[in-house]
């Protein structure tokens, strides 16, 4: 469900989306990184991707994509940063969409909007129950923890702090994340009435 293959018909169809838009590239070359805030979708022709997480303390290999499989995960629809890189692992051919065209996708092909969107939800669910992938990992000193979260959360990757070096768990996270759409003052409040969280 999280890797579907695309038969050749379904690949001809988002290539007609695309507006049969193809991009080459060599071995080594990236298609994205970790961070990218406008990442295209990618549905590969030929040649293979090796999607890497790099914020580990070493780069890990999390998946090997080839002819038939598609990129991207939910933060294409909330416009959250990419939180893995994918690099060429050999010279290939891929169509390449915008967000824009993705949702036209979405939008008005009922079949590939299911498949897309499935792959898309079990993949995240599959990255955060990963004991490999690594996500945000914030280093700084344990006394700083509330304005780094702070910061996380005005860039919209508060939900992404998985583990971090300091005491502040991802179920701490997770709670004060509505607080902090009601103000600051409210968060930091809460945040120090927990400071052992």
């Amino acid at each position: 469900m999280a890797f579907p293959k695309l038969s050749e018909e379904q690949i001809a169809q988002l290539g007609h989306y695309a507006g049969a838009s193809t991009k080459t590239f060599r071995a080594g070359e990236p298609l994205f990184r970790a961070g990218d805030r406008e990442p295209k979708f990618y549905v590969i022709k030929s040649g293979e991707l090796e999607i890497i997480d790099v914020t580990g303390d070493q780069p890990k290999t999390i998946r090997v994509q080839g002819p038939g499989d598609f990129t991207g995960d939910v933060g294409h629809l909330t416009g959250s940063p990419k939180v893995v890189s994918a690099i060429a692992r050999s010279d290939g051919e891929v169509y390449e969409m915008s967000e824009g065209e993705l949702r036209k996708v979405l939008n008005q092909d009922p079949q590939l909007s299911d498949l897309i969107l499935q792959a898309f939800i079990a993949r995240r669910q599959l990255m955060r129950e990963s004991p490999v992938f690594t996500g945000l990992r914030v280093i700084g000193s344990p006394s700083l923890p509330a304005r780094i979260v702070w910061s996380c959360a005005i860039h919209r990757i508060a939900n992404w702090l998985k583990r971090s070096v300091f005491a502040v768990r991802s179920s701490t996270t997770f709670m004060i994340w509505p607080s902090l759409v009601r103000g600051r003052r409210d968060w930091r409040q809460r945040f120090t009435a927990h400071p052992k969280d």
